[in-house]
């Protein structure tokens, strides 16, 4: 049974990244929250915070990552590995680690859980590891958020069943930032559009689903290839009871709902947790 110090370890420098236990950026951080001799928690001040890297903790996890050892790697491209990729990835995971770790303290200050019980919730650091895997290959917002709100819900006693949760994280990590923005679309047209502060479109007007989405999104106009190639897609993946939008409906059936039930089960998890302090960072 994975302990909290083993926990947060996964949390914060597991995320795609080569870790070593024995660097100065994972010890200083442990010690904000130990156990003493006799397994008691001793409650830390720094509980939420991630540590910053050392230039010598960076150059330690390049080695680690064994791009030095390689015979056809020199030193020269090892220092271009460096200068060019490290300081995006280091970026990414610090990001990633105040966006969880914030999302977390929230839920715990709302009392729906409590940061160490999470220890003993082998399913929970099984999709740490694999959201944090996933949110080192993206830059875009949209997809960490993503993958931040199933961490959290992952966190939460009513958290779907394992296969589930890891399914989900692997449609994120697969599909693009408009599989997403269309599924949300079609998910709650009307509150979609709510939340955007614009009209719906006229009930009762004749039209095909995809003149609701290019309505929502007009750069999307000369991209039909792009849309129907995304429906296929969401259909394929069962998160879209259709492969075709592009067929007349009235305007009322056009803003209602059109989703699958696996791709509700889909959305709500990939959604920030319902509270009212659990908001989605810009």
């Amino acid at each position: 049974m994975r302990k909290p110090g083993e926990l947060l370890r996964n949390l914060y420098f597991s995320g795609g990244c080569i870790v070593d236990p024995h660097c100065s950026h994972y010890r200083g951080w442990l010690s904000g929250l130990q156990y003493n001799q006799k397994g008691q928690n001793m409650e830390p001040t720094n509980k939420y915070e991630p540590p910053e890297a050392t230039g010598k903790d960076h150059l330690h996890t390049l080695a680690r990552a064994g791009i030095g050892s390689i015979p056809t790697v020199g030193a020269a491209a090892t220092e271009l590995f460096q200068m060019i990729i490290m300081p995006s990835l280091e970026k990414r995971k610090v990001v990633w680690m105040n966006e969880v770790a914030e999302g977390l303290r929230k839920l715990e200050e709302g009392n729906h859980l409590r940061l160490e019980d999470l220890a003993h919730n082998e399913v929970f650091i099984d999709i740490v590891l694999q959201a944090s895997s996933a949110a080192m290959r993206t830059s875009r917002k949209e997809k960490r958020e993503a993958l931040r709100n199933a961490v959290l819900n992952s966190a939460l006693p009513n958290a779907p069943d394992e296969s589930r949760q890891q399914m989900f994280l692997q449609l994120v990590d697969t599909l693009t930032v408009w599989h997403l923005q269309i599924l949300k679309l079609f998910a709650n047209p009307r509150q979609w559009f709510k939340e955007q502060g614009r009209p719906c479109p006229k009930d009762g007007s004749q039209s095909g689903r995809d003149s609701l989405l290019f309505f929502a999104y007009p750069e999307l106009k000369n991209q039909r290839n792009l849309c129907d190639q995304a429906v296929r897609e969401l259909n394929y993946h069962g998160l879209f009871p259709t492969d075709n939008i592009n067929v007349m409906t009235t305007g009322r059936d056009t803003l209602n709902n059109f989703s699958t039930e696996w791709g509700e089960q889909f959305f709500a998890f990939i959604t920030a947790p319902p509270d009212p302090n659990i908001i989605a960072d810009a």
